[in-house]
């Protein structure tokens, strides 16, 4: 289970001028951090030292699109050698609306995958 093999997990928002990111703490599955930053190189930076202030141990990136507006992000990420995967954009608003269906985001899989486990 991947809040065995981590201690955290920043998921990543996309847009084209700006990515938001949080983290989350893999044992709690709590988000305890989250921050704003620019989709330029500065900002590919700035996500970096933010992980460092807040996420140093092991840890993994979910970008979401990573193959559109997250591509630099993922480059920048993996040229230095981050752990990144890439994420699905989720549900469309049909999607969402159907009984049984549930949506979970880059901030809470973690914390579904660790209440699963302490059942």
């Amino acid at each position: 289970m991947l809040a065995d093999e981590l201690d955290y997990l920043i998921g990543v928002d996309t847009h084209r001028d700006e990515h938001v990111l949080s983290v989350v703490a893999a044992a709690a599955g709590a988000v305890v951090a989250q921050e704003a930053v620019r989709a330029n190189a500065r900002g590919y930076q700035a996500a970096v030292q933010f992980a460092d202030r807040h996420a140093n141990g092991a840890r993994v990136w979910a970008i979401e699109g990573a193959g559109h507006y997250g591509a630099g992000l993922a480059r920048h990420l993996s040229g230095r050698g981050e752990t990144v995967l890439e994420i699905g954009r989720g549900q469309s608003a049909p999607e969402r609306s159907r009984p049984g269906l549930k949506v979970v985001g880059p901030k809470r899989t973690v914390s579904v995958e660790v209440q699963a486990k302490r059942r």
